[in-house]
């Protein structure tokens, strides 16, 4: 989902993009280092690759970690050794989830469940060996490329009379071309040193509160055709199997200071998302 607009963005740039899927094993050292070789001229390798089934992690952490940590570690080893700068994409599930404000990049991460463990050690894989590496953390993720929480919206109010939503979550919800972008201004910026940076959609909401703007906005716009009740729950009610942040909003300043960026309001990055759907 990421990595389709990440390559969006840097070709309508006029970059030269080498795009992988999973035709390319980022664990596999010899497998990233050939393929390195075969593309001298490479000089960013973005990682958006990831484990991101948030539960079924908490029964397949060996898969998440060799993805998660094993993953960015080789291609931090292979892009030093090949003269590339490595920036690699992370999550607001790093930490607990505990504070009352949002989360700095300074501040001590403390995952509570195997998703933000594995996530967590592929930031220490990345930063223990690269000072140039630079760390991009983000959240609530969706866009046009891939099953995401907009879409699942869409679609169980159009098949159900109720939809239930946690509503003890607090966070911002990012829209993946605004990201993209952002990644592309800082590839373009070719900051000196390394470092992790915050990068979300501007403003807070719950899961709750960003399911009831995807209902009036896509009802306004005919992609809703039923009415559908929405009804908050807690995170304790709904019973996921891995523990989330109750809040896990990401402080970004640094992040636009040192770039120049400008995060764009939740409501009208999903408005724009919005627009894009067919009727």
């Amino acid at each position: 989902m990421l990595g389709t607009d990440v390559c969006n963005a840097l070709r309508a740039a006029q970059h030269d993009v080498v795009a992988t899927d999973r035709d390319l094993d980022i664990t596999d050292v010899k497998t990233v280092a050939d393929h390195m070789a075969s593309n001298p001229t490479v000089n960013w390798v973005i990682n958006c690759a990831a484990y991101t089934a948030v539960d079924a992690a908490e029964d397949n952490e060996v898969e998440a970690h060799r993805i998660n940590a094993i993953g960015p570690g080789v291609l931090t080893e292979v892009c030093m050794r090949s003269d590339a700068r490595l920036l690699h994409i992370s999550t607001d599930y790093v930490f607990d989830g505990q504070s009352n404000s949002p989360c700095k990049p300074t501040d001590s991460p403390n995952p509570t469940g195997a998703y933000g463990r594995t996530k967590l050690a592929g930031e220490r894989a990345v930063g223990s060996a690269s000072d140039t590496a630079l760390i991009l953390r983000t959240a609530w993720l969706y866009g046009p490329a891939g099953r995401n929480f907009v879409s699942t919206m869409i679609r169980l109010m159009n098949e159900r009379s109720l939809v239930t939503i946690v509503n003890d979550q607090h966070g911002s919800p990012t829209y993946t071309r605004d990201l993209a972008k952002t990644i592309r201004k800082i590839v373009e910026t070719t900051p000196e040193a390394g470092g992790i940076y915050h990068y979300t959609g501007a403003g807070e909401t719950t899961w709750y509160g960003f399911a009831c703007e995807i209902y009036q906005q896509a009802r306004s716009r005919g992609l809703i055709t039923s009415v559908c009740d929405l009804q908050p729950t807690t995170t304790e009610a709904y019973g996921a199997k891995a523990q989330r942040p109750a809040y896990s909003s990401l402080d970004c300043t640094t992040t636009e200071s040192v770039f120049g960026i400008q995060l764009r309001d939740w409501r009208t990055a999903l408005d724009e998302y919005l627009g894009g759907i067919p009727t």
